[in-house]
Protein backbone atom coordinates (compact mmCIF):
# COMPACT_ATOMS: atom_id res chain seq x y z
CA UNK A 1 0.00 0.00 0.00
CA UNK A 2 1.40 3.20 -0.85
CA UNK A 3 1.71 5.97 1.91
CA UNK A 4 -0.31 8.99 2.04
CA UNK A 5 1.84 12.02 1.05
CA UNK A 6 1.56 15.95 1.44
CA UNK A 7 0.56 17.96 -1.17
CA UNK A 8 2.82 20.58 -0.35
CA UNK A 9 6.05 18.21 -0.32
CA UNK A 10 5.40 17.16 -3.81
CA UNK A 11 4.73 20.46 -5.46
CA UNK A 12 7.55 22.49 -3.71
CA UNK A 13 10.16 19.76 -5.04
CA UNK A 14 12.47 21.65 -7.18
CA UNK A 15 11.83 19.60 -10.19
CA UNK A 16 8.09 20.36 -9.85
CA UNK A 17 8.52 23.77 -9.27
CA UNK A 18 10.35 23.90 -12.41
CA UNK A 19 7.60 21.91 -14.34
CA UNK A 20 4.95 24.78 -13.20
CA UNK A 21 7.20 28.10 -14.36
CA UNK A 22 7.63 26.22 -17.60
CA UNK A 23 4.22 25.54 -17.70
CA UNK A 24 3.98 28.96 -17.62
CA UNK A 25 5.98 30.49 -19.54
CA UNK A 26 4.23 27.66 -22.83
CA UNK A 27 1.35 28.85 -22.21
CA UNK A 28 2.30 32.75 -22.22
CA UNK A 29 3.37 31.85 -25.95
CA UNK A 30 0.30 29.81 -26.78
CA UNK A 31 -2.08 32.70 -25.87
CA UNK A 32 0.33 35.35 -27.28
CA UNK A 33 0.17 33.65 -30.61
CA UNK A 34 -3.77 32.32 -30.59
CA UNK A 35 -6.55 33.61 -32.45
CA UNK A 36 -8.97 31.54 -30.32
CA UNK A 37 -10.49 29.78 -33.50
CA UNK A 38 -7.61 26.97 -33.42
CA UNK A 39 -6.83 26.08 -29.89
CA UNK A 40 -5.86 22.07 -30.64
CA UNK A 41 -2.16 22.88 -29.16
CA UNK A 42 -3.77 24.63 -25.94
CA UNK A 43 -6.06 21.91 -25.51
CA UNK A 44 -2.74 20.04 -25.70
CA UNK A 45 -1.46 21.79 -23.07
CA UNK A 46 -4.49 21.89 -20.49
CA UNK A 47 -4.52 18.09 -20.84
CA UNK A 48 -0.70 17.83 -19.37
CA UNK A 49 -1.47 20.29 -17.17
CA UNK A 50 -4.18 18.29 -15.37
CA UNK A 51 -2.21 14.89 -15.67
CA UNK A 52 0.31 16.88 -13.64
CA UNK A 53 -1.80 18.08 -11.23
CA UNK A 54 -3.38 14.73 -10.73
CA UNK A 55 0.38 13.68 -9.96
CA UNK A 56 0.48 16.39 -7.49
CA UNK A 57 -2.07 15.38 -5.66
CA UNK A 58 -2.71 11.93 -6.02
CA UNK A 59 -2.05 9.76 -2.60
CA UNK A 60 -2.15 13.28 -0.76
CA UNK A 61 -3.90 15.23 1.99
CA UNK A 62 -5.15 17.74 -0.41
CA UNK A 63 -6.99 14.64 -2.38
CA UNK A 64 -8.49 13.50 0.74
CA UNK A 65 -9.45 16.60 1.54
CA UNK A 66 -11.47 17.99 -1.37
CA UNK A 67 -13.29 14.51 -0.95
CA UNK A 68 -14.20 15.36 2.69
CA UNK A 69 -15.61 18.59 1.91
CA UNK A 70 -17.69 17.40 -0.67
CA UNK A 71 -19.24 14.57 1.77
CA UNK A 72 -19.50 17.45 4.02
CA UNK A 73 -21.79 19.33 1.90
CA UNK A 74 -23.59 16.44 1.44
CA UNK A 75 -23.59 14.06 4.44
CA UNK A 76 -26.36 15.98 5.95
CA UNK A 77 -29.04 16.08 3.20
CA UNK A 78 -31.23 13.50 2.99
CA UNK A 79 -31.96 13.55 -0.98
CA UNK A 80 -28.82 14.67 -2.07
CA UNK A 81 -26.29 12.33 -0.19
CA UNK A 82 -27.36 9.24 -2.03
CA UNK A 83 -26.30 10.26 -5.36
CA UNK A 84 -23.38 13.23 -4.28
CA UNK A 85 -20.98 11.35 -1.55
CA UNK A 86 -17.65 10.16 -2.87
CA UNK A 87 -16.15 6.87 -1.82
CA UNK A 88 -12.67 7.37 0.24
CA UNK A 89 -9.41 8.03 -2.15
CA UNK A 90 -7.81 4.68 -2.60
CA UNK A 91 -3.55 4.84 -2.39
CA UNK A 92 -2.42 3.78 -5.87
CA UNK A 93 1.64 2.43 -5.31
CA UNK A 94 3.53 4.33 -8.11
CA UNK A 95 6.38 1.99 -7.57
CA UNK A 96 3.82 -0.61 -9.21
CA UNK A 97 3.59 1.21 -12.39
CA UNK A 98 6.12 0.20 -15.47
CA UNK A 99 7.02 2.88 -17.72
CA UNK A 100 5.95 2.72 -20.94
CA UNK A 101 8.19 1.97 -24.34
CA UNK A 102 11.26 3.37 -24.62
CA UNK A 103 10.71 5.44 -21.70
CA UNK A 104 12.83 5.12 -18.29
CA UNK A 105 10.51 6.68 -16.05
CA UNK A 106 6.83 6.58 -15.62
CA UNK A 107 4.75 9.26 -17.18
CA UNK A 108 2.33 11.91 -15.74
CA UNK A 109 -0.71 9.95 -17.60
CA UNK A 110 0.17 7.04 -16.39
CA UNK A 111 -0.63 7.48 -12.80
CA UNK A 112 -4.15 9.01 -13.62
CA UNK A 113 -4.36 5.98 -16.10
CA UNK A 114 -3.55 3.43 -13.64
CA UNK A 115 -5.45 4.70 -10.95
CA UNK A 116 -8.11 1.86 -9.38
CA UNK A 117 -9.84 4.57 -6.62
CA UNK A 118 -13.41 4.80 -7.57
CA UNK A 119 -12.87 8.64 -5.57
CA UNK A 120 -14.90 11.79 -7.21
CA UNK A 121 -11.49 13.47 -7.63
CA UNK A 122 -10.18 10.48 -9.51
CA UNK A 123 -13.15 10.20 -11.66
CA UNK A 124 -12.66 14.38 -12.48
CA UNK A 125 -9.50 13.81 -13.77
CA UNK A 126 -10.40 10.44 -15.86
CA UNK A 127 -13.80 12.34 -17.53
CA UNK A 128 -11.00 14.79 -18.88
CA UNK A 129 -10.78 12.65 -22.09
CA UNK A 130 -14.80 13.62 -22.86
CA UNK A 131 -14.14 17.22 -22.19
CA UNK A 132 -14.78 19.83 -24.90
CA UNK A 133 -12.07 22.62 -25.29
CA UNK A 134 -13.78 25.19 -22.48
CA UNK A 135 -14.12 22.21 -20.64
CA UNK A 136 -10.38 21.56 -20.22
CA UNK A 137 -9.94 25.70 -19.86
CA UNK A 138 -12.13 25.69 -16.82
CA UNK A 139 -10.99 22.50 -15.46
CA UNK A 140 -7.38 23.85 -15.13
CA UNK A 141 -8.69 27.10 -14.06
CA UNK A 142 -10.55 25.06 -11.37
CA UNK A 143 -7.96 23.05 -9.89
CA UNK A 144 -5.32 25.74 -10.36
CA UNK A 145 -7.70 27.68 -8.21
CA UNK A 146 -8.00 25.06 -5.78
CA UNK A 147 -4.36 24.45 -5.15
CA UNK A 148 -3.63 28.19 -4.80
CA UNK A 149 -6.05 28.29 -1.72
CA UNK A 150 -4.36 25.00 -0.13
CA UNK A 151 -1.22 27.05 -0.55
CA UNK A 152 -2.52 30.16 1.24
CA UNK A 153 -4.03 27.69 4.04
CA UNK A 154 -0.72 26.66 4.75
CA UNK A 155 0.76 29.56 5.10
CA UNK A 156 -1.57 30.67 7.26
CA UNK A 157 -1.12 27.57 9.50
CA UNK A 158 2.30 28.53 9.28
CA UNK A 159 2.07 31.99 10.57
CA UNK A 160 0.19 30.29 13.59
CA UNK A 161 3.30 28.95 14.67
CA UNK A 162 5.52 32.27 14.23
CA UNK A 163 6.13 34.82 17.08
CA UNK A 164 6.80 39.00 15.72
CA UNK A 165 8.44 41.79 18.22
CA UNK A 166 5.07 43.46 17.28
CA UNK A 167 2.09 40.74 17.90
CA UNK A 168 -0.27 42.71 15.56
CA UNK A 169 1.41 41.64 12.22
CA UNK A 170 0.23 38.39 12.91
CA UNK A 171 -3.12 38.56 11.29
CA UNK A 172 -3.46 36.38 8.40
CA UNK A 173 -4.57 39.11 5.88
CA UNK A 174 -2.00 41.67 6.79
CA UNK A 175 0.93 38.66 6.62
CA UNK A 176 -0.34 37.23 3.17
CA UNK A 177 -0.42 40.75 1.87
CA UNK A 178 3.17 41.70 2.84
CA UNK A 179 4.28 38.57 1.46
CA UNK A 180 3.03 38.67 -1.47
CA UNK A 181 4.80 42.05 -1.86
CA UNK A 182 8.01 40.59 -0.62
CA UNK A 183 7.60 37.77 -3.15
CA UNK A 184 6.86 40.17 -6.01
CA UNK A 185 10.50 41.83 -4.39
CA UNK A 186 12.30 38.93 -4.48
CA UNK A 187 10.54 38.09 -8.05
CA UNK A 188 11.99 41.88 -9.58
CA UNK A 189 14.70 40.77 -12.16
CA UNK A 190 15.42 44.27 -12.64
CA UNK A 191 16.37 44.48 -8.74
CA UNK A 192 19.33 42.44 -7.25
CA UNK A 193 18.93 43.82 -3.83
CA UNK A 194 16.69 40.84 -2.26
CA UNK A 195 17.88 38.01 -4.95
CA UNK A 196 18.81 35.59 -2.62
CA UNK A 197 19.05 31.77 -2.81
CA UNK A 198 15.77 30.74 -0.21
CA UNK A 199 16.93 26.88 -0.67
CA UNK A 200 20.00 27.04 0.44
CA UNK A 201 19.50 29.47 3.44
CA UNK A 202 17.10 26.47 4.35
CA UNK A 203 19.51 23.95 4.01
CA UNK A 204 21.98 25.31 5.66
CA UNK A 205 20.50 27.68 8.34
CA UNK A 206 21.46 25.50 11.28
CA UNK A 207 24.78 25.39 10.80
CA UNK A 208 24.94 29.61 10.62
CA UNK A 209 25.34 32.02 13.52
CA UNK A 210 22.99 31.94 16.29
CA UNK A 211 23.13 35.61 15.32
CA UNK A 212 21.68 35.90 12.23
CA UNK A 213 22.98 39.62 11.66
CA UNK A 214 26.77 38.54 12.19
CA UNK A 215 26.77 36.44 9.06
CA UNK A 216 28.80 37.38 6.30
CA UNK A 217 26.71 35.56 3.54
CA UNK A 218 25.42 37.51 1.18
CA UNK A 219 22.07 35.26 0.94
CA UNK A 220 21.38 36.05 4.64
CA UNK A 221 22.19 39.61 4.21
CA UNK A 222 19.60 40.25 1.39
CA UNK A 223 16.95 38.05 3.08
CA UNK A 224 17.27 40.12 6.63
CA UNK A 225 16.99 43.30 4.67
CA UNK A 226 13.89 42.09 2.40
CA UNK A 227 12.21 41.00 5.84
CA UNK A 228 12.97 44.39 7.76
CA UNK A 229 11.43 46.28 4.25
CA UNK A 230 8.47 44.91 5.98
CA UNK A 231 9.13 44.03 9.49
CA UNK A 232 11.35 46.94 10.31
CA UNK A 233 11.53 46.20 14.21
CA UNK A 234 11.35 42.18 13.75
CA UNK A 235 14.11 40.67 15.97
CA UNK A 236 14.64 37.43 12.72
CA UNK A 237 16.44 34.60 14.57
CA UNK A 238 16.51 31.09 12.79
CA UNK A 239 13.14 30.20 13.67
CA UNK A 240 11.65 33.32 12.32
CA UNK A 241 13.65 33.36 9.16
CA UNK A 242 13.20 29.45 8.15
CA UNK A 243 9.34 29.96 8.86
CA UNK A 244 9.33 33.31 6.45
CA UNK A 245 11.47 31.37 3.64
CA UNK A 246 9.29 28.43 3.58
CA UNK A 247 6.39 30.75 3.97
CA UNK A 248 7.91 32.63 0.51
CA UNK A 249 8.58 29.17 -1.23
CA UNK A 250 4.67 28.25 -0.67
CA UNK A 251 3.98 31.69 -2.19
CA UNK A 252 5.65 31.33 -5.09
CA UNK A 253 4.02 28.53 -5.59
CA UNK A 254 0.74 29.94 -5.00
CA UNK A 255 1.78 32.78 -7.57
CA UNK A 256 2.40 30.05 -10.07
CA UNK A 257 -1.17 28.58 -9.57
CA UNK A 258 -2.76 31.62 -9.62
CA UNK A 259 -0.98 32.49 -12.71
CA UNK A 260 -1.88 29.18 -14.66
CA UNK A 261 -5.45 29.84 -13.57
CA UNK A 262 -5.63 33.52 -14.70
CA UNK A 263 -4.03 31.72 -18.21
CA UNK A 264 -6.83 29.21 -18.62
CA UNK A 265 -9.83 31.90 -17.89
CA UNK A 266 -7.97 33.83 -20.53
CA UNK A 267 -8.53 31.24 -22.99
CA UNK A 268 -11.43 30.49 -21.89
CA UNK A 269 -12.77 34.40 -22.98
CA UNK A 270 -11.02 34.06 -25.93
CA UNK A 271 -12.06 30.85 -27.15
CA UNK A 272 -15.90 31.93 -26.36
CA UNK A 273 -15.21 35.56 -28.07
CA UNK A 274 -13.87 33.50 -31.19
CA UNK A 275 -17.02 31.03 -30.63
CA UNK A 276 -19.89 33.25 -30.64
CA UNK A 277 -18.58 35.80 -33.41
CA UNK A 278 -18.48 32.46 -35.78
CA UNK A 279 -21.88 31.69 -34.65
CA UNK A 280 -23.03 34.91 -35.51
CA UNK A 281 -21.46 35.14 -38.87
CA UNK A 282 -23.42 31.65 -39.55
CA UNK A 283 -26.47 33.35 -38.32
CA UNK A 284 -26.75 30.48 -35.99
CA UNK A 285 -29.77 31.31 -33.32
CA UNK A 286 -27.91 30.50 -30.34
CA UNK A 287 -24.60 32.13 -30.53
CA UNK A 288 -23.76 29.84 -27.55
CA UNK A 289 -23.81 26.90 -30.70
CA UNK A 290 -21.54 24.41 -29.40
CA UNK A 291 -20.20 25.68 -26.56
CA UNK A 292 -20.55 23.57 -23.30
CA UNK A 293 -20.19 26.24 -21.19
CA UNK A 294 -21.21 30.11 -20.91
CA UNK A 295 -19.28 32.39 -18.40
CA UNK A 296 -19.90 35.53 -16.21
CA UNK A 297 -17.45 38.69 -14.67
CA UNK A 298 -19.04 39.57 -11.45
CA UNK A 299 -18.15 42.64 -10.13
CA UNK A 300 -16.79 42.23 -6.84
CA UNK A 301 -14.98 44.39 -3.97
CA UNK A 302 -12.13 42.14 -3.17
CA UNK A 303 -9.05 43.96 -3.89
CA UNK A 304 -5.52 42.45 -4.63
CA UNK A 305 -2.63 42.46 -2.41
CA UNK A 306 -1.68 45.34 -4.01
CA UNK A 307 -4.68 47.19 -3.94
CA UNK A 308 -6.13 46.12 -7.67
CA UNK A 309 -9.73 45.36 -8.17
CA UNK A 310 -11.09 42.40 -8.38
CA UNK A 311 -13.73 40.59 -10.28
CA UNK A 312 -15.55 37.00 -9.93
CA UNK A 313 -15.27 34.87 -13.20
CA UNK A 314 -18.20 32.43 -13.08
CA UNK A 315 -18.42 29.26 -15.62
CA UNK A 316 -21.95 27.27 -15.86
CA UNK A 317 -22.82 24.29 -18.01
CA UNK A 318 -24.86 25.98 -20.66
CA UNK A 319 -27.55 23.40 -21.44
CA UNK A 320 -28.27 23.74 -17.73
CA UNK A 321 -27.70 27.44 -16.87
CA UNK A 322 -30.39 27.71 -19.82
CA UNK A 323 -32.92 25.37 -18.30
CA UNK A 324 -32.38 26.39 -14.17
CA UNK A 325 -30.49 29.89 -14.07
CA UNK A 326 -31.47 32.07 -17.16
CA UNK A 327 -34.87 33.38 -15.87
CA UNK A 328 -35.06 32.33 -12.42
CA UNK A 329 -35.76 34.84 -10.30
CA UNK A 330 -35.74 33.02 -6.92
CA UNK A 331 -32.50 33.54 -4.54
CA UNK A 332 -30.27 32.76 -1.56
CA UNK A 333 -27.16 34.32 -0.09
CA UNK A 334 -24.41 33.63 1.42
CA UNK A 335 -22.67 35.13 4.35
CA UNK A 336 -19.91 35.98 2.30
CA UNK A 337 -22.28 37.98 0.07
CA UNK A 338 -23.79 39.09 2.52
CA UNK A 339 -20.48 40.42 4.64
CA UNK A 340 -19.86 42.14 1.01
CA UNK A 341 -22.21 44.29 1.09
CA UNK A 342 -22.39 45.02 4.45
CA UNK A 343 -18.69 45.98 4.53
CA UNK A 344 -19.29 47.92 1.78
CA UNK A 345 -21.88 50.10 2.81
CA UNK A 346 -21.04 49.91 6.35
CA UNK A 347 -24.30 48.12 7.82
CA UNK A 348 -24.47 45.21 10.53
CA UNK A 349 -24.59 41.85 8.65
CA UNK A 350 -28.32 41.33 9.62
CA UNK A 351 -29.82 44.63 8.44
CA UNK A 352 -27.87 43.75 4.99
CA UNK A 353 -28.97 40.30 4.77
CA UNK A 354 -33.23 41.97 5.17
CA UNK A 355 -31.78 44.53 2.15
CA UNK A 356 -30.90 42.06 0.04
CA UNK A 357 -33.99 39.57 0.82
CA UNK A 358 -36.13 42.95 0.56
CA UNK A 359 -34.48 43.34 -2.80
CA UNK A 360 -34.74 40.20 -4.43
CA UNK A 361 -38.14 38.60 -5.81
CA UNK A 362 -39.44 34.97 -5.95
CA UNK A 363 -38.83 32.43 -3.12
CA UNK A 364 -35.56 31.88 -1.05
CA UNK A 365 -34.34 28.39 -2.02
CA UNK A 366 -33.65 26.13 0.47
CA UNK A 367 -30.22 24.18 0.94
CA UNK A 368 -31.31 21.01 -1.01
CA UNK A 369 -31.80 23.20 -4.62
CA UNK A 370 -28.55 25.34 -3.65
CA UNK A 371 -26.39 22.16 -3.69
CA UNK A 372 -28.77 20.80 -6.88
CA UNK A 373 -27.80 23.67 -8.75
CA UNK A 374 -23.89 23.88 -7.74
CA UNK A 375 -24.22 20.16 -8.88
CA UNK A 376 -26.39 20.44 -11.99
CA UNK A 377 -24.82 23.25 -13.40
CA UNK A 378 -21.35 22.42 -12.49
CA UNK A 379 -20.74 26.05 -10.96
CA UNK A 380 -17.20 27.65 -11.01
CA UNK A 381 -16.00 30.68 -9.54
CA UNK A 382 -12.73 32.47 -8.68
CA UNK A 383 -11.31 35.59 -8.51
CA UNK A 384 -8.80 37.50 -11.10
CA UNK A 385 -7.76 40.73 -11.42
CA UNK A 386 -9.87 43.08 -13.65
CA UNK A 387 -6.84 44.58 -15.07
CA UNK A 388 -5.67 41.80 -16.20
CA UNK A 389 -8.79 40.86 -17.91
CA UNK A 390 -9.58 44.15 -19.32
CA UNK A 391 -5.90 44.22 -20.46
CA UNK A 392 -6.63 41.09 -22.22
CA UNK A 393 -10.12 41.81 -23.83
CA UNK A 394 -8.35 45.12 -25.40
CA UNK A 395 -5.27 43.22 -26.26
CA UNK A 396 -7.35 40.25 -28.33
CA UNK A 397 -10.36 42.74 -29.47
CA UNK A 398 -13.12 40.51 -27.29
CA UNK A 399 -16.38 41.85 -28.02
CA UNK A 400 -18.22 39.02 -26.32
CA UNK A 401 -17.85 39.58 -22.44
CA UNK A 402 -20.95 38.77 -20.02
CA UNK A 403 -21.32 41.97 -16.92
CA UNK A 404 -24.77 41.54 -17.48
CA UNK A 405 -25.99 38.19 -15.49
CA UNK A 406 -29.27 37.04 -13.89
CA UNK A 407 -29.62 37.49 -9.89
CA UNK A 408 -28.94 33.51 -9.74
CA UNK A 409 -25.56 34.09 -11.01
CA UNK A 410 -24.35 36.51 -8.86
CA UNK A 411 -25.13 34.53 -5.55
CA UNK A 412 -23.15 31.53 -7.34
CA UNK A 413 -20.39 33.44 -7.58
CA UNK A 414 -20.52 33.54 -3.66
CA UNK A 415 -20.83 30.15 -2.72
CA UNK A 416 -17.82 28.64 -4.65
CA UNK A 417 -17.05 25.73 -7.49
CA UNK A 418 -18.39 21.86 -7.59
CA UNK A 419 -16.74 19.42 -9.41
CA UNK A 420 -17.60 19.11 -12.72
CA UNK A 421 -18.94 15.83 -13.57
CA UNK A 422 -19.09 15.21 -17.08
CA UNK A 423 -20.36 11.93 -17.09
CA UNK A 424 -23.21 11.66 -14.64
CA UNK A 425 -24.90 8.16 -13.78
CA UNK A 426 -28.49 8.51 -14.49
CA UNK A 427 -29.43 7.65 -11.31
CA UNK A 428 -27.47 11.18 -10.15
CA UNK A 429 -29.03 13.24 -13.06
CA UNK A 430 -32.90 11.95 -12.21
CA UNK A 431 -32.33 12.87 -8.87
CA UNK A 432 -30.94 16.20 -9.20
CA UNK A 433 -33.72 16.92 -12.09
CA UNK A 434 -36.15 16.04 -9.74
CA UNK A 435 -34.88 18.59 -7.13
CA UNK A 436 -34.89 21.30 -9.39
CA UNK A 437 -38.00 20.30 -11.40
CA UNK A 438 -39.78 23.18 -9.71
CA UNK A 439 -37.18 25.80 -10.75
CA UNK A 440 -37.20 24.30 -13.98
CA UNK A 441 -40.96 25.08 -14.47
CA UNK A 442 -40.66 29.05 -12.44
CA UNK A 443 -37.68 29.66 -15.44
CA UNK A 444 -39.95 28.34 -18.19
CA UNK A 445 -43.02 30.13 -17.31
CA UNK A 446 -41.46 33.52 -16.37
CA UNK A 447 -39.00 33.17 -20.24
CA UNK A 448 -42.77 33.47 -22.02
CA UNK A 449 -43.58 35.80 -20.23
CA UNK A 450 -40.84 38.01 -20.77
CA UNK A 451 -40.14 36.84 -24.21
CA UNK A 452 -43.63 37.64 -25.00
CA UNK A 453 -43.66 41.01 -23.71
CA UNK A 454 -40.18 42.32 -24.84
CA UNK A 455 -37.41 42.69 -28.17
CA UNK A 456 -34.75 41.97 -25.69
CA UNK A 457 -36.06 39.57 -23.10
CA UNK A 458 -32.98 38.27 -21.04
CA UNK A 459 -31.50 41.81 -21.20
CA UNK A 460 -34.75 43.21 -19.57
CA UNK A 461 -34.99 39.86 -17.03
CA UNK A 462 -32.00 41.01 -15.79
CA UNK A 463 -32.62 44.05 -15.55
CA UNK A 464 -35.84 43.90 -13.41
CA UNK A 465 -33.89 41.79 -10.87
CA UNK A 466 -30.58 43.36 -10.23
CA UNK A 467 -30.37 42.74 -7.14
CA UNK A 468 -26.33 44.86 -7.01
CA UNK A 469 -28.35 47.88 -8.87
CA UNK A 470 -30.81 48.12 -6.35
CA UNK A 471 -28.52 47.92 -3.34
CA UNK A 472 -26.43 50.60 -4.68
CA UNK A 473 -28.75 52.69 -5.56
CA UNK A 474 -30.50 52.63 -2.10
CA UNK A 475 -27.21 53.29 -0.04
CA UNK A 476 -24.85 54.54 -2.73
CA UNK A 477 -23.68 57.99 -1.19
CA UNK A 478 -25.32 60.84 -3.53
Amino acid sequence: MAKKGLFLARALSSKNRARLKTYINENRMLLSNSDGKDVSDISKQNKNILYFYYYLLENTDFKDDVITQNNNTYKNDRTLSEVCLSEPSKNNDFSLIKPKKNKTVITYDQILDNSSSKDIVTKDFKDNKYANEDELMQKVSSWSNKMAHWCQSDIETVLGSMYFSDMSEKNSKKFLNKLYKAQCDYNNDKDEAYSFDVDYIIKNIDGMKDNLYDEENMNVKKALNLIKKYYPNQIVNKKFLKNYLYCMKVEDTYMDFFNIKTQAVKELMLYQDRSIQQNIEAGEEDKYEEQSLITFVVKDDKKTPLGQDTCRIVTINKDEYDKYIKYNNNYFYTNAHVKMYAEKYKKKELDMRSELDKASKGFELNPTEVNAIMAKCAINSFHIPVKDLQDFVAEKSITNVNYDYPPLVESLAYYGSALYDITPSKNKEGVLEEVLEHQEEMCEKTRKEYEGRYTDPEKKFNEDNNISKKIDKKFAVR
